[in-house]
């Protein structure tokens, strides 16, 4: 009894085994040749060219300079970028972030610097614009002041920080002021 068991068990995993062979059609869905196939009638298909599919381009510990209509000079610096699709797209995806805005010169306090540092997890940088979209545990600090929020947009042209979420903002007193 076990035997013809075994044996029924046996043939039932090959007819299924051979149902599947029997049945299986050409799937133009999942195709990874790169050679264009002729369109039919009843079915059309588009070969897209494996070249175009990955085009992502990385920057390793880039470094971007420039100054704002004041002659303001600024920097951002990133572990890595990453700019997807075409080249001329403009809009850099970076990730470890530190920008750093220079301010004009303080003639009330010696003790101050001159520079806001703008520091994130992940930042959206479009070049045309001078935009600087920063997300993940934001922090600016500069001048007495230290801002941490998840999110600020930072408008390069004209040195403006606008901080978005839980804003949290830290006065730092000096020590002249606090006696």
């Amino acid at each position: 009894m076990r035997r013809l068991f075994t044996l029924m068990l046996l043939a039932a995993a090959a007819g299924i085994i051979w149902l599947l062979y029997a049945n299986v059609q050409e799937s133009r869905l999942f195709r990874l040749s790169t050679i264009p196939t002729p369109p039919t009638a009843q079915n059309p298909t588009t070969t897209i060219s494996l070249t175009t599919v990955s085009t992502t381009n990385v920057l390793e510990n880039p470094r971007f300079t420039g100054q704002d209509d004041k002659n303001r000079r600024w920097e951002i610096t990133a572990q890595q970028a990453n700019q997807h699709g075409s080249t001329t797209s403009g809009t850099l995806h970076l990730t470890t972030v530190s920008a750093t805005l220079n301010l004009p010169e303080n003639q009330q306090s010696k003790t101050q610097t001159n520079t806001i540092t703008l520091n994130a997890q992940q930042a959206a940088y479009t070049q045309n614009t001078q935009q600087l979209q920063l997300n993940g545990r934001v922090t600016l600090q500069g001048r007495g002041l230290l801002l941490q929020a998840p999110a600020m947009q930072a408008n390069l042209a004209n040195q403006s920080v606008a901080a978005s979420g839980g804003v949290r903002a830290t006065l730092q007193l000096s020590q002249k002021g606090a006696q």
